[in-house]
């Protein structure tokens, strides 16, 4: 069980890595995305929407 930060719900305990490999250690380094957390930085370099087409995208109610 390890403890970290999470941006919204503060202090989380969650299972660590349970297969622990001598030469590539595993770990939790970060929390998983909240809703809509990557969703302009996945829309400009993925599909290759412009930044405008992003805010009306988000405008228009279209991505969180």
């Amino acid at each position: 069980i390890v403890e970290w930060d999470h941006p919204e719900p503060g202090k989380v305990r969650t299972t660590g890595i349970a297969i622990k490999f001598s030469e590539t250690p595993g770990g939790v380094f970060r929390h998983a995305p909240l809703l809509g957390e990557h969703t302009a930085e996945l829309l400009r370099e993925v599909a290759g929407y412009s930044d405008d087409e992003i805010h009306e995208l988000h405008d228009s109610g279209g991505v969180a």
